[in-house]
């Protein structure tokens, strides 16, 4: 068989791999609960390195169904007066501030403070995250830097992602250019690993101060606006509805990132659009529902986490990780999770998706991470 005619026949398969992989379950999320999706950390061409306009964000936003979408250009704010609402999205303004040591995205700065240290301008009213903190190159410079400063940092980062995978044998890099012309959602599959050091960093910090994690898209045109955001998003869940208001409810979006009510999701792989994370506390006749990014304070007999995918799966297709202070305590397979738990700590959540190869052979891959539910105290539960 010539090399030919091997080459078409594997970018055929590659052609029919149908992605997403798996399909929504009719939501059954608990009553209350409400979800948004976007995308953070994008760029438009007042980032030297971006050739995109707002315009071509905003309608890949729409297309791709995103709610919000917050631009983060290159120590600029030249895009804050196409704030608000285009239709059903709306559109947040920051800056990626250069410090230093590295790059910070910034929400409610003032332009003057850009390209200052972080110390010059941080203040309760600004939200801060590290973007790309591990990235291969580009590694942000934490021997001299105090991580009380920000309220986050970037988990996930699109360019992260690919640099990883520049590495000797270049095998996943080399699978996911191949495939990436024909299928953008299966070649992207190749580039997919778990950031290890960079969830060390994050469970590592949120062991003295909770720390927010985020997916970053780091989108600069040059792949279209509308494939960047078909492979990735930010969720919310929030505890009331947004109410169309542009004031309002950029507060809210917020809000919402700095406390931690939010989580990642790769959705090329599956959409996240079903999962939901809550943690139930119960104490005779009373109970409290806590989210992510909240902690409960208060001593309670029993404490349950129950989490859902939301997905159209097997029981052996999903498979639920939980976290304590960066060490898994737990793993369950299924497309649901429940555990009562009894010890303080902070408590997160990864999922890992199965991915059939097209010529056999099965991968299962990141898909999911979740901000974290903390308990303050022990508590001494009545199940075990």
């Amino acid at each position: 068989m010539s090399l030919a005619i091997v080459v078409g026949l594997t970018q055929l398969l590659g052609f029919l791999q149908r992605f997403p992989r798996y399909r929504l379950a009719p939501v059954e999320r608990p009553k209350g609960l409400y979800h948004y999706r976007g995308q953070l950390h994008v760029h438009t061409r007042h980032s030297k390195d971006a050739t995109g306009s707002i315009d071509e964000i905003l309608r890949a936003a729409a297309q791709e169904k995103q709610d919000f979408v917050v631009v983060l250009d290159h120590n600029s704010l030249a895009a804050a007066t196409r704030e608000g609402y285009h239709g059903n999205v709306l559109l947040i303004v920051g800056a990626e501030a250069s410090d230093r040591r590295g790059h910070i995205a910034a929400l409610n700065l003032a332009a003057p403070s850009l390209g200052r240290p972080i110390e010059r301008w941080k203040t309760p009213s600004v939200t801060a995250w590290l973007t790309h903190p591990m990235q291969p190159g580009r590694r942000f410079d934490l021997e001299r830097f105090n991580p009380a400063l920000v309220d986050g940092l970037e988990i996930l980062n699109g360019g992260s992602i690919v640099k990883r995978a520049i590495e000797f044998p270049y095998t996943r890099l080399a699978a996911a250019l191949y495939f990436y012309p024909l299928n953008p959602s299966y070649g992207a599959t190749f580039l997919l690993s778990r950031p290890d050091e960079t969830l060390a960093l994050w469970d590592r910090w949120s062991a003295t101060t909770r720390k927010t994690g985020l997916f970053g898209i780091d989108a600069h045109g040059r792949v279209s606006y509308r494939r960047s955001f078909a492979l990735a998003s930010t969720h919310l869940l929030l505890d009331a509805p947004l109410t169309h208001n542009a004031a309002d409810d950029r507060r809210r979006v917020i809000d919402a990132i700095k406390k931690g009510r939010v989580y990642s999701a790769f959705d090329a792989l599956a959409p996240g659009d079903g999962f939901w994370f809550v943690g139930e506390a119960r104490n005779f006749a009373r109970r409290q529902r806590v989210l992510m990014g909240d902690t409960l304070r208060e001593n309670y007999q029993v404490v349950a986490l129950r989490a859902d995918a939301g997905l159209q799966v097997g029981d052996g297709d999903l498979r639920f990780h939980l976290f304590r202070d960066g060490v898994e305590v737990a793993r369950r397979a299924g497309k649901r999770f429940r555990i009562v738990v009894s010890t303080r700590g902070c408590y997160r959540i990864e999922v890992e998706l199965r991915v059939r190869g097209m010529l056999g052979g099965d991968r299962f891959l990141p898909w999911l991470f979740s901000n974290a539910i903390c308990l303050a105290k022990p508590f001494s539960s009545l199940l075990r």
